[in-house]
């Protein structure tokens, strides 16, 4: 299970630091953004998306035939969002990844409109989709997932979108190929190898893969280990070399013999039959590379265990790591042992029910970092010493130190080869339930529900019949029942939704009923219609219960134009201090029905001037300030009686401005200008009311009369 996208992490090179809980931040009051202001990336939907550079907010630049279409903007815990009203119904019934209209998380990963492509990750439930999806694009088969990862020309996603959302192609989900980045004396020791080597178990026999970075086959630790190498991402040839140093220092915790130390750094299973898939670049490990590899790695190489030092965050729902661990584990009887990464939480592949996961501890039996979820087992994980590629830029010779879970995760891979060769005919529940059922307990800063630090002497040392026990029942929490309904009164998946008590934030969109802490909570939704229409509600709950959010109960966010010659280019609305805005291409499109007070701006074009207009926590039907000419260099300037006046004017497009002179008589003023013959001026207004009401208003181009 995972969130949004954030890209994949190999879980090593150091613990990371924990992460600020998720919640719904303040929202800035919008603004137009414009392109040279902006970053940019180009959606599925093939909507051009402008980022300020804050990473806040967005604009727009529709694409074609998509400028009645309107987008969605939520910014969560440092994470923006934008997704247009159409792509509403296939997220909530999960036929499109979220990731893809994550926009934080696109530009982390470098998809951004530097790129050519948009890599996608497409399942099916009928093979003849493919063709007519991606007539033209690469593409490549996923025998794991029946499945394709494609490389969509950014020019060629208008087409795309269309061909997802007319209804007419048989897929079953479109995901974004995520990317992953790489995330190792004393150790073995204290787990209990040197007792099972004593016993005659070193994993002879037994096979094991490592999907990582590659492996250095050239050094002495792996020398005569490493039976089959293969290479996914197309960038390392044979897979034979191992540039990051990743892959290596792992594999070498897994199965090295210790050549270059005289034995000290010998790993868990020396006499294992090791593979290695090259699932990882500098620039990432994508997606469709890691679900290449677990195929490989268990129907073409029969590995009984598999380590995967990869992970990303959590959330509801199984993703596509997820279900290749579960399809491939039950169909082939793997064990796959996966890193549960190094914030606290337990990540994406070590999620899957099936997969055994690792956290990392200290060499004396410590946590290494505070868990808020439990992994199945912890493992050394700190200041680990393994082989060291030569083809890396690693410090060391020979050997480099690395921590975190991707250090631990091996140990417990080739403790369970151990098991493996004494227990050939073990599933591997059974492998799992006997590494946790001997594990040793910590010294102190216990997680909740325990767990232990692996011990395969002990488990080697059992002879009763590992059973796993019983899931226990999730903790029952009050239950907040959501309904959502649309201007016409009915039910609708056409819905972003989300609640936050200030610290936490739990995503609505799918109607139902959520366990949720009790406390006060406040609702933003969302709900599109199928003419494009957008209403905003805002509401709070204080208790369990049933809350429908009703479209109906939007009234028209109007504002009108500063002269009737004015044509809309750009419209905006959103909820005061929440994090959702609605974007579209005039107000007739936005509607609101809020407890408290909105923020809108908007941008008017006219044949010699433009008009940017933002409201600060005033209803939205405010009318910006109304300009008249007169003669002599002036401006007569109307807006409602307000307490408080500025106004600023630029005689060089903005670049500096000053103070004019102005007097005010009743509801209208006189601004004294003085441009150059000819010349245009720039104006920027604000008004306030004494109540936390503001306006705000900036004029390019105005023409003074001579």
């Amino acid at each position: 299970m995972r969130a949004g996208l954030a890209m994949l992490t190999l879980l090593a090179a150091g613990l990371l630091s924990a992460p600020s809980i998720a919640h719904a931040a303040p929202a800035p009051a919008p603004e137009p953004v414009t392109e040279s202001q902006a970053r940019t990336v180009t959606l599925i939907s093939g909507d051009r998306v402008l980022v300020t550079a804050d990473g806040r907010s967005a604009g727009r630049v529709p694409g074609s035939g998509r400028a009645e279409v309107a987008l969605l903007s939520r910014y969560v815990d440092g994470r923006l969002s934008v997704v247009p009203v159409d792509a509403l119904a296939l997220l909530n019934d999960d036929r499109l990844d979220p990731r893809l209209f994550d926009v934080t998380g696109l530009l982390d990963a470098g998809y951004d409109d530097r790129r050519a492509d948009l890599p996608l990750i497409v399942t099916f439930t009928g093979r003849g989709a493919s063709a007519e999806l991606f007539a033209g694009a690469p593409a490549r088969e996923l025998a794991a997932l029946d499945g394709s990862a494609v490389r969509v020309e950014r020019a060629q996603t208008p087409a795309l979108w269309s061909a997802l959302t007319r209804g007419t192609v048989g897929y079953r989900k479109v995901w974004l190929d995520g990317l992953a980045e790489p995330q190792s004396d004393v150790s073995i020791p204290l787990v209990g190898a040197p007792a099972a080597w004593a016993a005659g178990l070193t994993g002879s026999g037994v096979r094991v893969a490592v999907l990582d970075t590659g492996v250095d086959v050239d050094h002495p630790d792996l020398a005569g280990a490493v039976a089959g190498t293969a290479d996914f991402t197309g960038a390392h040839g044979d897979g034979t070399v191992d540039r990051q140093g990743h892959g290596t220092h792992v594999a070498s915790i897994l199965a090295g013999s210790g050549a270059a130390s005289a034995g000290r750094y010998r790993g868990m299973a020396p006499d294992a039959r090791l593979y290695s898939a090259t699932v990882c670049t500098a620039g990432g490990c994508p997606e469709s590379a890691i679900l290449d590899g677990m195929d490989w790695a268990v129907r073409d190489k029969g590995a009984k265990v598999v380590n995967l030092s990869v992970g990303e965050p959590a959330t509801p729902g199984t993703d596509l790591l997820e279900e290749a661990v579960e399809r491939l584990s039950s169909a082939y009887g793997t064990l796959f042992v996966a890193a549960a990464g190094n914030d606290g939480t337990v990540l994406s592949p070590a999620s899957a029910p099936a997969a055994l996961s690792v956290g990392a501890s200290t060499e004396d039996d410590m946590l290494a970092r505070e868990l808020v979820d439990k992994p199945d087992i912890v493992a050394p994980g700190v200041a680990i010493t393994a082989a060291r590629s030569g083809d890396s830029g690693l410090p060391g010779t020979a050997y480099t130190t690395l921590s975190g879970t991707s250090a631990a995760a091996p140990h417990v891979a080739g403790a369970a080869a151990l098991l493996a060769q004494q227990h050939p005919e073990w599933s591997p529940a059974q492998l799992e339930a006997s590494l946790i059922g001997a594990a040793t307990p910590l010294r102190d800063r216990a997680p909740p529900g325990g767990v232990g630090r692996l011990d395969v002497a002990k488990a080697i040392a059992s002879t009763a019949i590992p059973q796993l026990s019983p899931t226990p029942a999730p903790l029952v929490r009050s239950s907040l029942a959501v309904d959502f309904r649309d201007r016409a009164g009915v039910a609708t998946r056409r819905v972003l939704a989300g609640a936050s008590d200030g610290t936490r934030f739990v995503d609505l969109s799918r109607a139902g009923t959520f366990a949720m802490p009790t406390g006060r909570w406040t609702i933003d939704a969302a709900i599109a219609e199928a003419d494009g229409a957008v209403t905003l509600i805002r509401r709070t709950v204080t208790s369990p219960g049933n809350v429908t959010l009703d479209a109906r109960t939007g009234r028209s966010a109007t504002m009108p134009p500063p002269r009737p010659d004015a044509t809309p280019a750009y419209a905006m609305v959103g909820l005061a201090d929440l994090a959702l805005t609605a974007q579209a291409q005039s107000f007739q499109q936005l509607y609101t029905a809020v407890s408290g007070r909105a923020v809108a701006a908007a941008r008017w074009t006219a044949t010699d001037s433009e008009w940017s207009f933002r409201s600060a926590r005033v209803p939205v039907s405010a009318a910006p300030v109304v300009l008249s000419p007169l003669a002599g260099g002036m401006l007569a300037l109307t807006l409602p009686l307000v307490p408080r006046f500025t106004l600023d004017v630029s005689y060089d497009g903005g670049h500096t401005w000053r103070r004019p002179f102005y007097t005010r008589v009743g509801d209208r003023g006189v601004a004294h200008l003085r441009p150059a013959a000819g010349a245009d001026v720039s104006l920027r207004i604000s008004a306030a009311d004494g109540k936390g009401n503001e306006v705000r208003q900036t004029l390019h181009r105005v023409r003074v009369p001579g």
